[in-house]
């Protein structure tokens, strides 16, 4: 008979460059975990998923400034069946650049050209 996984619990969103770190507390009798990303623009959809065997993992590919959401459940594999457990509530995050981009800039004296 199936275990029944509960949703990983004190999961929590970082956001990076480009990129989100995700963590949560480890689900007794889980195997792995999988993540759901979504656009927040459109949160039925899902845009990119991505296994981890821990409880952490750092997602890269995202747009700097854009508004996404993800969601965790755990996964328990059996004989060519994978069961995933109830999933976690869906968290937003916006990635962002900590890299200053300006402009070139070229400052001239007055009277020169």
């Amino acid at each position: 008979m199936p275990q029944n996984l509960s949703a990983p619990e004190n999961f929590r969103v970082t956001p990076k460059d480009g990129a989100a770190l995700s963590e949560w507390d480890t689900v007794a009798g889980a195997d792995g975990y999988k993540l759901l990303f979504y656009s927040a623009g459109k949160p039925d959809k899902c845009i990119k998923s991505r296994y981890a065997q821990e409880n952490k993992k750092t997602i890269l590919g995202f747009e700097n400034g854009k508004e996404y959401l993800v969601q965790v459940c755990a996964v328990k594999y059996g004989e060519n069946s994978e069961e995933r457990g109830e999933l976690s509530e869906k968290l937003p995050f916006v990635p962002f650049s900590g890299k200053l981009k300006a402009q070139p800039v070229l400052c001239l004296k007055k009277g020169e050209t």
